[in-house]
């Protein structure tokens, strides 16, 4: 059975895609294989905190900060989700952002 030059072509290109979809997840610090939860927190107050940065609980690494919002009703307001997969710790501990000192 011969396989043709354009199904090869096709099969190239189909992993090249899902490899570049996994390595842009990976880069992008987002796991596509865990189970995680997302938090939505509103803070009146975020001085130097951004997307991407670490989510701890009780020291380890938990997760990180998905999406920073600005809340629409004028108060000032900010809100936070943060992408964290906690499977392995209690739900009774608290989250900790780590806010880079100015």
């Amino acid at each position: 059975m011969k396989i043709s030059h354009e199904v090869k072509v096709g099969a190239v290109a189909l992993v090249t895609i899902i490899a570049f979809i996994l390595m842009f997840s990976f880069l992008k610090g987002t796991a596509l294989f865990t189970s995680t939860d997302t938090y939505h927190i509103v803070y009146s107050d975020i001085a130097g905190l951004t997307e991407s940065n670490p989510v701890e609980i009780s020291g380890y690494q938990a997760g990180v900060v998905q999406d920073i919002r600005l809340v629409n009703d004028g108060s000032g307001h900010i809100l936070v989700s943060q992408l964290t997969s906690i499977s392995t710790f209690r739900r009774t501990q608290r989250l900790r952002l780590l806010l880079p000192h100015l």
